[in-house]
């Protein structure tokens, strides 16, 4: 995760590698309305502060690449994994913004979803 200069586009901090459990594909990035920006990836979700420092990570409980995140208007954070036909369901997975922490138990839909939520 880059911050970068608005008018040069030039890199001012970075958090370094962050981890996405051996999942190679495009994950999502979000501003919180509690000041953080939030990335998935693979199967890491993390919390940044505007320095993009680290001030949570969590694994997510499904082992696979993650594409979709997004925030719900009470601020609960809402991610999915991806599956190609015939891999099974994809999995919703809520999230609390703050500690990453887990709301209910993943929702497991019933078919699989290559696209991202939005």
């Amino acid at each position: 995760m880059e911050r970068i200069d608005p008018e040069t586009l030039e890199p001012v901090k970075a958090s370094g590698e962050l981890p996405c459990g051996g999942h190679v594909w495009c994950g999502a990035i979000l501003a919180h309305a509690n000041g953080s920006i939030h990335s998935v990836n693979g199967s890491f979700l993390h919390r940044l502060d505007p320095d993009c420092r680290v001030v949570a990570e969590r694994e997510l409980p499904v082992d696979r690449s993650h594409n979709g995140l997004l925030a719900l208007s009470d601020g609960t954070l809402v991610t999915k994994d991806l599956r190609l036909e015939d891999q099974g369901g994809t999995t919703i997975t809520r999230l609390d913004p703050d500690n990453l922490d887990l709301i209910g138990e993943p929702m497991v839909l019933p078919e699989g979803s290559m696209g991202r939520i939005g």
